[in-house]
């Protein structure tokens, strides 16, 4: 087996002539190029045989019996199954009239006989590098095209999943916010009304730094590169400034958004509730969380003396310190032998001058009226 045999076959080339010389002559000649050859002797035969394997390129004699070359390309150029396969004529017949023709019909190429086998093979190799790009360009294409299909699809479904958390964030109750590294505000939801009383447009653009009590910069100034704590998300409590100059507690819950390539920085998201509520209720629990040690401290004191007197003026100073008054007097009522006040224990802070030997009056006096309206002690700025 020679050498060009066993080379493997590039495209598949049909020679149609009714001649059996030139069918021999063309097929060596291509078939040591290393082409697969099918052959033909007439027109109808090679209509049957490119419907059932077309081949790359057709080698067509014009002029045979029965069905002429003009007819046979006529066929296979309104078939859209063989329109697009190169049709080069051979012929004898060197007209300018007939070339024409050919050219008309569909033909791409015109070797006249007796032909060169050089001039053969270049003008084949010409068609063939012409259909394989064109090949290339229609896969290109159609590469192109999925991935066009395949880029509108994922676009649709983040302008979709967009769309979704646009609407989640525009209808959330919590104000939800993105801003630079160094504070500026570069988007608010809606919520920021109900809020903080602005309008969206009145916050983007500015630092947060200016809707935050100066007492708070300290926590605000965590948002901060140089400050920023280590954990991601990480939680703000300040206060903030409403649009009518009030202040409100709010916590924001903060995340750093960083590149997903270089893992560097770029900027901050938070999501803010107002929690003013929830640090009131910390206050007056703070509130009766000293009260209950006070009484606590106040009975360990009772306990550890036995003196009446020891007792009372204990009480008086541990419940004036407890408040941060610089004053708590303990007084009592007496009815014989004529109605009037006594001071039985006082405390005086430092610096203050004690009161013990004061006569309170009893006629008139609105806090000893309340006091005895209602049986019980009562807060008053001034007993005396």
């Amino acid at each position: 087996m020679s050498h060009e045999q066993t080379q493997t076959p590039k495209e598949i080339i049909l020679v149609v002539d009714d001649t059996p010389a030139n069918l021999q002559l063309l097929s060596r000649l291509l078939f040591q190029q290393s082409y697969e050859v099918h052959f033909q002797l007439s027109g109808r035969d090679a209509l049957q045989s490119i419907q059932a394997s077309p081949p790359d390129l057709i080698l067509l004699d014009l002029m045979m019996p029965e069905m002429d070359g003009y007819e046979v390309c006529q066929q296979l150029k309104a078939d859209d199954r063989t329109r697009s396969i190169p049709i080069i004529f051979l012929s004898a017949c060197d007209t300018e009239q007939d070339k024409i023709k050919a050219f008309a019909i569909g033909g791409v190429d015109y070797i006249t006989k007796p032909f060169h086998a050089n001039e053969v093979i270049a003008r084949i190799e010409n068609q063939l590098q012409i259909q394989r790009l064109q090949k290339q360009l229609i896969k290109q294409n159609e590469q192109l095209r999925q991935e066009i299909r395949e880029r509108e699809t994922v676009e649709a479904a983040l302008q979709q999943s967009r769309e979704c958390y646009r609407l989640l964030a525009e209808n959330s109750t919590d104000l939800i916010s993105r801003q630079t590294l160094d504070g500026v505000l570069l988007y608010v939801t809606p919520a920021c009304r109900s809020l903080l009383g602005y309008e969206p447009e009145e916050m983007i653009g500015h630092s947060i730094y200016d809707f935050f009590h100066p007492e708070d910069a300290l926590a605000v100034s965590a948002t901060q590169p140089i400050d920023r704590p280590q954990q991601n998300p990480y939680i703000l409590c300040y206060r903030a400034r409403c649009r009518d100059q009030s202040y409100i507690w709010v916590e924001t819950i903060c995340r750093i958004v960083l590149d997903p390539e270089s893992g560097i920085e770029q900027e901050v998201v938070g999501v803010s509730r107002n929690i003013t509520e929830r640090k009131q209720a910390e206050a007056v629990l703070s509130r009766q969380l000293d009260r209950a040690l006070l009484l606590r401290q106040i009975t360990e004191a009772i306990r550890s003396h036995l003196d009446g007197h020891q007792i009372l003026t204990t009480a008086a100073a541990q419940i004036g310190q407890a408040f941060g008054g610089n004053r708590c007097v303990i007084l009592t009522y007496v009815l014989e032998p004529q109605p009037h006040i006594v001071v039985v224990a006082e405390y005086v802070e430092s610096g203050y001058t004690s009161r013990g030997n004061s006569e309170i009056p009893l006629a008139g006096n609105p806090h000893l009226l309340q006091v005895f309206s209602q049986d019980q002690a009562v807060a008053s700025p001034n007993v005396y």
